[in-house]
Formats: C-alpha cells, sequence, structure tokens
C-alpha cells in the first residue's frame, strides 16, 4: 500500500517543523512495514529530501525498537 496522505497532513502546517514532524510520526505509527510512503517536497529553501529521509529513519525505526 502506498500512503499519499502525508502530503494532505503536512499541508496546513508545512510553516511548522513541530508539525511536520507530527505528521511523519503519526504516518509511521499507522501503517506497516511493506507499505510505502510518497512525501512531496519543495527544496527551494532547504534540503528537505535529507529533512525527509532524516523523520523517516528516525519516526519509522519507533514500531521496531
Amino acid at each position: 500500500m502506498l500512503i499519499w496522505s502525508l502530503a494532505t497532513m503536512i499541508g496546513p502546517v508545512c510553516d511548522n517543523k513541530v508539525g511536520i514532524e507530527r505528521a511523519f510520526r503519526e504516518t509511521c505509527q499507522g501503517i506497516k512495514p511493506t507499505d510505502g510512503m510518497i512525501v512531496g517536497i519543495y527544496d527551494r529553501y532547504s534540503d528537505q529530501p535529507s529533512e525527509d529521509a532524516d523523520l523517516v529513519r528516525r519516526f519509522g525505526s519507533e514500531k521496531t525498537a
């Protein structure tokens, strides 16, 4: 299953790092290890691919820990 609703969750809080972290955390907590997650990025002002990868590593590993 591909999770695409993360973009919907992040949209209203994209100017707030706490909100972005919350959206990643809640999404990672609610998916199975075999699910995929698609995240849209706009990296004009920051390195979003790296930031998103860090959040997935951080919150994605909480279920298995």
